[in-house]
């Protein structure tokens, strides 16, 4: 990797365990800081966005697994209080300050007020993220109450997009459109989906991270797996050609598009313990270094540097 690059990861996650994976069980329940640093340092990235894991131990795990109930389990005060925290702690435990840009977890469908005042408070972090998948979600579910605080503090929400009703990247899309002045994330590529991805370009407040790219264009290779994680309305690419497709991708939305890892969920397993897919950062950090190589410099500065710092900080403050 070239040291003259400033490189950022725009999506990783790290610290503590998410409980609903490690009881299920499945891989990865857990991705420590300390792990997580010597891979971006390793692959010769300079900076991450960092989330927590997806799930909370507000709720009890057991009661979700068993009876598909979602119960407080009394260990925190309100959705991903030890997740958040935790993650700000280590940072600083570890000096790695200067490593992150830490996003938060939130849950926009519970104690809602408290999670916000938690966040009025601290200062120590970049963005936030809802899982929508993990806190049974939609974009719609966020109302004023961290609104107000997004627009006061001038930070990004990220969304997870999958194939679920609540999931579906056309939400995140809707939500951008409604609030143009908050800048929008949409995590995994929308799946592939052709008329998100033209959407995407059209829209200014609205980036889409490639995560984890590696992954994805496998499951576009394998029909299976195509229809298990991918949208039905595919765009046509070689996805046997991963450089390829991120030409592609960046000719059709350029500044909008932002790389990411989603590590260690490279490497994944379904619930009947199946290993679905096997990949490791340096897959991921290998499509830079292919881009780089081949000659794609500007693209490379663009959709791991300026367009992640433009997603974070606004077009106005780079």
């Amino acid at each position: 990797m070239r040291k003259e690059i400033e490189l950022i990861d725009s999506h990783i996650h790290a610290t503590g365990i998410d409980f609903l994976n490690y009881y299920t069980p499945r891989i990865p329940s857990t991705h420590s800081l300390k792990e997580t640093i010597s891979e971006i340092s390793e692959g010769g990235i300079s900076k991450a966005v960092i989330f927590p894991f997806p799930g909370t131990l507000y709720y009890n795990p057991t009661k979700i697994l068993k009876f598909g109930s979602w119960e407080p389990s009394g260990l925190e005060d309100f959705p991903y209080q030890v997740e958040n925290s935790s993650l700000l702690r280590e940072i600083k435990i570890e000096n790695a300050d200067s490593f992150f840009f830490p996003f938060l977890a939130f849950d926009p469908k519970e104690k809602v007020l408290e999670q916000c005042e938690y966040l009025r408070l601290e200062r120590q972090f970049f963005g936030i993220k809802i899982h929508t998948l993990a806190t049974r979600s939609t974009p719609s579910d966020v109302d004023d109450r961290l609104l107000s605080i997004v627009e006061e503090k001038d930070i990004p929400i990220i969304f997870h997009t999958g194939k679920q009703e609540n999931t579906k990247a056309d939400l995140v899309v809707t939500f951008a459109k409604h609030h143009p002045n908050i800048r929008v994330g949409l995590a995994h590529l929308a799946g592939f989906d052709k008329a998100i991805l033209e959407k995407v370009a059209c829209l200014p407040n609205l980036y889409i991270d490639t995560s984890p790219l590696v992954s994805l264009c496998y499951f576009a290779q394998n029909k299976g797996l195509r229809e298990r994680y991918l949208s039905s309305r595919i765009v046509e690419l070689d996805y046997g050609d991963v450089i390829d497709v991120v030409l592609n991708l960046y000719s059709l939305i350029g500044s909008k598009l932002i790389w990411g890892t989603d590590a260690p969920f490279g490497s994944f397993s379904d619930k009947s313990g199946k290993l679905v897919v096997n990949f490791s950062y340096k897959d991921e950090v290998a499509i830079l270094n292919k881009l780089l190589k081949a000659g794609y410099v500007d693209v490379v500065r663009q959709i791991a540097g300026q367009n992640i710092k433009e997603f974070i900080f606004g077009k106005q403050a780079i």
